[in-house]
């Protein structure tokens, strides 16, 4: 799986593919269900390669090495699941990694911190977890029970090392949470700053090129579509208006790019 090196200011990042997926008109149409043929026309007559991958992020600043989520883990191989294999290419290990920032709780964002058998893959990281999602995943009783032991049981090796973060926190130097709600409940993005350079992450704002076009377009896996879309809209507005460099988690690999308006949607221009 390729891996992709850039920097922020005095940050040193690696995108790391934990997965990259042909997505082919089934499979837009079955993650986009409410897809029109109209839309369906604009996803056939795109240049944007048609895939949908898993754009997980490792950073280096200062003396502390952090992760952007944990990818889906080994038990997702071959397909998906190979964010240690990509760091392993960078001569990073899970003993190397201090911090894990998880920005929402689907298994593609947080399957990555357990082993098949559920044990701890990183034996000395602090996980990092929006306080919104733990409220709705884990304490609310609202949530899926087999998704809610799921997530149980990739945090349960991690008990005492579990932080809770807030809209505005700043979580480590240079990182400050956003909150995105409507994808999931407590979906967060992520701002990186350092030395006058910025990148937004927008994580899992949006899933698939053609909802730049159609930005209230939204997936089956978002947890309130209408909230989400809307949202979707304001943000896209605010990064092509600011040429704002942004990553997202599941557009082409490495994911990094700006947003441009374009009739009343967006377009993508990747910087890589």
């Amino acid at each position: 799986m390729p891996i992709h090196h850039f920097s922020v200011g005095d940050i040193k990042l690696i995108v790391v593919a934990d997965a990259v997926k042909d997505l082919l008109e089934d499979g837009i149409k079955n993650i986009l269900t409410t897809i029109s043929e109209e839309q369906l026309v604009v996803f056939r007559n795109e240049t944007y390669p048609h895939v949908f991958s898993y754009n997980t992020v490792y950073l280096q600043h200062g003396n502390e090495h952090i992760l952007i989520d944990a990818g889906t883990g080994e038990a997702g191989k071959p397909v998906e699941g190979h964010l240690m294999d990509g760091l392993a290419q960078a001569g990073i290990h899970a003993a190397h990694i201090d911090k894990i920032i998880i920005t929402h709780f689907h298994r593609d964002h947080y399957g990555g911190l357990v082993t098949p058998d559920n044990a701890a893959v990183f034996p000395k990281a602090t996980i990092l977890v929006p306080r919104a999602e733990w409220a709705y995943w884990v304490e609310s009783g609202q949530a899926p029970a087999e998704r809610v032991e799921l997530i149980k049981a990739a945090f349960a090796p991690y008990q005492g090392r579990i932080t809770f973060y807030d809209d505005g926190d700043v979580l480590v130097e240079g990182i400050t949470a956003r909150a995105m709600p409507g994808h999931s409940a407590g979906h967060c993005g992520l701002w990186l700053e350092s030395q006058g350079e910025k990148v937004l992450h927008l994580a899992d704002i949006l899933h698939t090129t053609v909802q730049l076009a159609f930005p209230e377009l939204s997936p089956r896996f978002d947890y309130d579509p209408l909230a989400a879309g809307q949202l979707r809209r304001r943000l896209l507005e605010e990064v092509a208006d600011e040429q704002l460099l942004t990553l997202i988690f599941h557009l082409p690999f490495p994911g990094l790019g700006y947003i441009q308006r374009a009739d009343n949607g967006f377009t993508w221009q990747p910087i890589a």
